[in-house]
């Protein structure tokens, strides 16, 4: 078979643990972007009412 290449794709269980992988990462990561936001919102806020004493 000239030509053929040995190139393996994903399988199935393969795809399905990335997914799941990345749902959990994402799981952990949005609530502490949230909570930085807030964090950087907060500073924002206090340094606004410091300059406009």
């Amino acid at each position: 078979m000239a030509g053929r290449t040995d190139r393996r794709g994903f399988t199935l269980v393969e795809a399905v643990i990335v997914v799941v992988v990345i749902a959990v990462i994402l799981a952990v990561t949005i609530p502490w972007l949230s909570e930085c936001d807030r964090r950087d919102v907060d500073i924002i806020n206090k340094a606004q009412i410091y300059c406009l004493r």
